[in-house]
């Protein structure tokens, strides 16, 4: 009997060293994937393998372990943003990339909510922001106004969460100018300005 709980002990210890030791590759993998996908994906973010290793432990058990799952739905908003194109004009924008705005805007504004990263959420609030921008067009003045609101809200959100970058203060100083040649309404944000861009540093937008 003393045999067989040996054997059975023993039978134990080498499928959980097994287990161990493929969960430990899998780890290896993510980590070298996820370097590789950041390299690839400003080259060409259409890919959904970017970050995608192959696992041998099975449910996401080595991304768990990681605890890389906030990591990954950063990035997969990032790569949205970069498909939604945000340096075309709007009303010149092929029907597919319209839909990689609207995916992108729901990506980000839930990692807004949910972001614990002061720099990420930042930069969620940011590249919001931007894709509210490239609404603004004098098709609909209405519209125009509308965008032009929310996307300053949301530099000034970005702002609020890591103030120690200049991209979205340069973001929001042109979007408040463009406000100013806006029809006065009870809903802009003229007059702020001064208060929201007073000492800022130079930045270069998104």
């Amino acid at each position: 009997m003393k045999r067989l709980l040996g054997l059975t002990g023993a039978v134990l210890a080498a499928v959980v060293a097994t287990v161990l030791l493929l969960l430990a590759l899998d780890v290896r993998r993510a980590e070298h994937r996820l370097a590789v996908g950041d390299a690839a994906v400003l080259a060409d973010p259409s890919r959904t393998d970017l970050w995608t290793a192959s696992e041998v432990v099975p449910n996401d058990a080595a991304h768990r372990l990681l605890g890389i799952r906030d990591d990954l739905a950063y990035r997969n908003a990032f790569r949205l943003f970069l498909l939604g194109r945000p340096w075309l004009n709007t009303v010149l924008s092929p029907l597919d990339v319209n839909t990689y705005r609207a995916e992108a805007q729901v990506a980000l504004a839930h990692l807004t909510q949910t972001e614990t990263n002061p720099v990420r959420k930042s930069n969620a609030f940011n590249m919001l922001g931007v894709l509210n921008l490239i609404l603004v067009t004098p098709v609909d003045p209405q519209q125009e106004s509308s965008a032009l609101l929310r996307s300053s809200l949301s530099f000034r959100d970005a702002i609020a969460a890591d103030d120690q970058d200049p991209d979205p203060k340069f973001n929001l100083e042109v979007a408040l100018r463009l406000l100013q040649e806006e029809p006065v309404t009870g809903n802009t944000l003229r007059g702020l300005g001064g208060a929201a861009t007073q000492n800022l540093q130079n930045g270069n937008g998104y």
